[in-house]
């Protein structure tokens, strides 16, 4: 008796299987179809992108190497996200850039989202310090002030006094200013970007 139940059990659930798949398969077929597309195309865009990023890097290393600012030029406005910000800061770095050029290049920097974050706050650093007329030293004493008293911008200042370090190639001064800044009890956002700085430089990247 038990096993005529199953049986009824087993064709009652086939036929609302059969049932189910008669309504839905080509909803449910839609979905994984758009859904591989989805991860095609996602695939097919990461590659693009890892590929322009190698061919923009390796053009900038020659721009570079080359002094070809016409070359930085178009990178500065052509390139990746990445490269076109590094273009930009290498223009704005160069003596040969007219002041006023190179104000407009950090504001860009700035301005631009995608533009790598340690990037955007040493632009504006050296705007800060171009419309202040002031030189580096001048900065700095400024910024170390503003740690002293440890005032609401201390972590901040300190934070961009490492940056000021890492510009000038002081690695182990800019260790020390990013260890202090996370004593000044930054914002959280802060704490995470700052760490990660310092993590960085203490492996030696």
């Amino acid at each position: 008796m038990s096993s005529i139940f199953q049986e009824i059990d087993d064709a009652l659930q086939q036929e609302r299987l059969q049932e189910f798949w008669r309504q839905w398969r080509w909803p449910l077929l839609t979905a994984v179809a758009v859904a591989l597309l989805a991860l095609v195309g996602r695939l097919a865009w990461q590659d693009y992108q890892t590929q322009r990023y190698s061919h923009d890097s390796q053009a900038l290393w020659a721009a570079q190497a080359s002094q070809d600012r016409a070359q930085l030029r178009r990178l500065a406005t052509a390139a990746g996200p990445v490269v076109r910000n590094q273009a930009r800061w290498a223009l704005a770095q160069d003596p040969s850039t007219p002041a006023a050029e190179a104000q407009q290049l950090w504001q860009d920097i700035i301005a631009d989202w995608r533009a790598p974050e340690l990037l955007q706050m040493s632009a504006r650093l050296q705007l800060g310090q171009a419309l202040l007329n002031t030189s580096p030293a001048t900065a700095a004493a400024a910024l170390q002030t503003v740690v002293d008293q440890q005032a609401s911008l201390a972590p901040l200042a300190a934070e961009l006094l490492a940056i000021q370090a890492e510009n000038a190639g002081q690695l182990t001064a800019a260790q020390t200013h990013y260890a202090k800044a996370l004593t000044l009890n930054p914002t959280a956002e802060q704490r995470v970007r700052v760490q990660a700085r310092l993590d960085a430089l203490q492996q030696g990247r």
